[in-house]
């Protein structure tokens, strides 16, 4: 039981927001919203270039250029 209060404690221990514990390979629990709203906005801004290929390269098959 003592172990995992320890456990827990190393969990929850909170550094400086964007501080990562060197010893420790995973974020503590404290930077998890932080972490969160970082991944949301590389997905979402990787999302919004997808789809601005996808409109280039479909514009291009639709519309052939004209003869001159």
């Amino acid at each position: 039981m003592n172990e995992l209060e320890r456990e827990l404690a190393k969990m929850n221990s909170g550094h400086a927001p964007g501080v990562q514990d060197p010893t420790s390979p995973y974020p503590s629990v404290k930077n998890l919203p932080l972490l969160g709203v970082k991944w949301a906005d590389l997905y979402r801004n990787t999302k919004i270039r997808e789809t601005v290929v996808e409109l280039l390269t479909h514009s291009n098959m639709k519309w052939p250029e004209s003869r001159s």
